[in-house]
């Protein structure tokens, strides 16, 4: 009579070298979720401070972008003089929310002007930024990465040596 099936040994090693394989990969997994997370943030700040220049530009009107730095912190653009990023409506611009916040996402934000609350003021027609030039630096646990604003009002993405998420260096 022959027997079908497998072993219980047989079936405790496969569970166990499937065991060690799960282990030896979660932390590459981590990190390639937080090297993600950090790059969406990067991306959307990118997108946020683009748009708010193009605006400017298009309708010839100033726009301003509220930078608040703190733990939980938010950017917003707006065409008033300021917006609270923190409430969902304040923020706009052509009836569309323009918002980015770091609401529990482990990822800090550090203005190099060292101001709670930075405004960056994009000029109607034009859209430079003198004056209000700045350089957002992102840190999460994976590394850094950074939105320059130029008095030109140009803006570009970076990252530091070890951050490899895709970006060019600073």
């Amino acid at each position: 009579m022959e027997k079908q099936g497998y072993t219980l040994v047989q079936v405790m090693v496969v569970v166990s070298i499937i065991s060690i394989l799960l282990t030896a990969g979660m932390p590459s997994f981590t990190d390639f979720q937080q090297r993600q997370h950090l790059q969406q943030i990067l991306l959307n700040a990118h997108r946020l401070f683009n748009e708010a220049r193009q605006l400017a530009i298009l309708n010839k009107n100033t726009v301003t972008v509220v930078v608040e730095a703190s733990d939980n912190w938010c950017i917003g653009a707006t065409k008033e003089a300021m917006c609270d990023c923190h409430q969902v409506a304040s923020c706009s611009l052509n009836d569309r929310p323009m918002q980015v916040s770091g609401t529990h996402t482990g990822i800090k934000l550090a203005d190099t002007r060292k101001q709670a609350i930075a405004k960056v003021m994009f000029a109607g027609g034009y859209g430079t930024a003198y004056g209000s030039a700045t350089t957002l630096t992102f840190t999460s646990n994976i590394g850094v990465g950074k939105v320059v604003i130029n008095n030109l009002g140009r803006v570009r993405l970076c990252a530091d040596n070890s951050t490899s998420i895709g970006l060019p260096q600073c």
